[in-house]
């Protein structure tokens, strides 16, 4: 059982503790969440998702805007 546990958190990439647990658990945390609300969980992967796609989108904009600029600044249209 505690090997399997070991695997487990192993995988984990995002860390999540409660700001009323341990100090070692709060400080090794990527995410602290302040109130014991487990609802503040889905809450955080919700921003997560958001701030995820934001990033993606804005990576086409800057995509696109350097597609079209880079060859207007080197002079491609003279």
């Amino acid at each position: 059982m505690a090997s399997m546990t070991r695997q487990r958190l192993v995988l984990l990439e995002v860390g999540m503790a409660i700001g009323a647990g341990t100090d070692i658990a709060v400080e090794a945390a990527d995410i602290v969440l302040i109130q014991s609300n487990l609802e503040d969980v889905i809450t955080a992967i919700d921003l997560s998702r958001k701030t995820f796609s934001r990033i993606r989108l804005n990576y086409i904009w800057a995509l696109g805007y350097n597609l079209l600029g880079i060859p207007i600044a080197a002079g491609a249209l003279w």
